[in-house]
């Protein structure tokens, strides 16, 4: 997770849009409501800031680690229903 006080940071240089907390406060909590394109944004700029490659995960990955070693076929569960 990329929290506000991170971001910012993008925000500052100019690499990334003001994010919204939509009240829910700043600092510390991870940022929230995210475009795609919005976080392929801060990626780069981290990227080109550290000089280190950073990427955010595929679907699988993201599902792999979602499901938290879960036997179940989905991170939600069992029914394909719930999709």
């Amino acid at each position: 997770e990329i929290t506000f006080d991170e971001w910012d940071a993008c925000a500052a240089e100019r690499a990334c849009a003001r994010a919204d907390d939509s009240g829910f406060g700043r600092g510390r909590r991870p940022v929230i409501n995210m475009s795609y394109d919005s976080a392929m944004k801060y990626v780069t700029w981290l990227s080109d800031k550290t000089k280190k490659q950073y990427r955010l995960p595929s679907e699988a990955e993201w599902e792999y680690a979602a499901r938290a070693r879960s036997a179940e076929a989905r991170f939600w569960g069992k029914s394909a229903d719930q999709a």
